[in-house]
């Protein structure tokens, strides 16, 4: 409620959406908007005119998503996808520069949001730097654990649906690749994933010092 109260103060122009699980909406090089993530859970792909997919960021409550288009207009699109049901607010890219009436209760919300999406976009790189997928995949679940992960006696439970397709998606494979690896964690006792989508991680020290080959 803190945005939309900062921008009723501002007397500026908003939109809010809900995106379920699974929903995408699609950003362009004519969207100049700005989107706030108020609450859930998102992942970018910027997807080029060959299909070519290159994942960019888990974002959450907070985050902001303002994207920069700097190669030529066509060449390529941005694609936000929900994890789980999600809802953003939407407003104009000059207000946060041009509008005289912005207080500092809002700019410095703004800030620190920009300051959470970098770190967002970091632990993305570091995620995909692994040259091999296993490993994509096993600093995936351990980046998912921390930022969203509770704790049932011994297990970590990742608290909401992410299909293997998912999976494949944010860490650059695909779904035959993701389930061959799950099998292979699932046998040494690691890690659970049920019929809901849900994953398990039965000993995160276990999990975390695992050698996949």
């Amino acid at each position: 409620m803190q945005w939309i109260n900062n921008f009723f103060d501002n007397k500026i122009p908003f939109y809010i959406y809900q995106l379920n699980q699974g929903d995408a909406i699609i950003y362009t090089s004519k969207n100049s908007n700005k989107i706030i993530i108020l609450s859930g859970v998102i992942y970018i792909m910027q997807i080029f005119t060959n299909q070519e997919k290159l994942p960019l960021a888990i974002l959450s409550n907070n985050h902001i998503i303002h994207l920069d288009h700097k190669m030529p207009k066509n060449k390529y699109y941005y694609e936000i996808t929900a994890i789980k049901r999600t809802y953003l607010i939407s407003f104009k890219s000059e207000y946060k520069y041009g509008h005289k009436k912005l207080l500092n209760s809002l700019m410095q919300p703004l800030v620190e949001s920009y300051k959470m999406t970098l770190n967002a976009h970091i632990k993305m790189q570091q995620i995909l730097i692994h040259k091999y997928i296993q490993y994509r995949f096993l600093q995936l679940i351990i980046f998912l654990c921390k930022e969203f992960g509770y704790i049932n006696k011994e297990e970590v439970i990742i608290p909401f649906k992410i299909n293997q397709q998912e999976l494949g998606f944010i860490i650059g494979s695909n779904k035959k690749n993701i389930n061959q690896i799950i099998s292979k964690f699932k046998r040494y006792g690691l890690i659970k994933y049920s019929s809901k989508k849900i994953i398990c991680i039965s000993n995160i020290f276990s999990f975390t010092s695992f050698t996949l080959y």
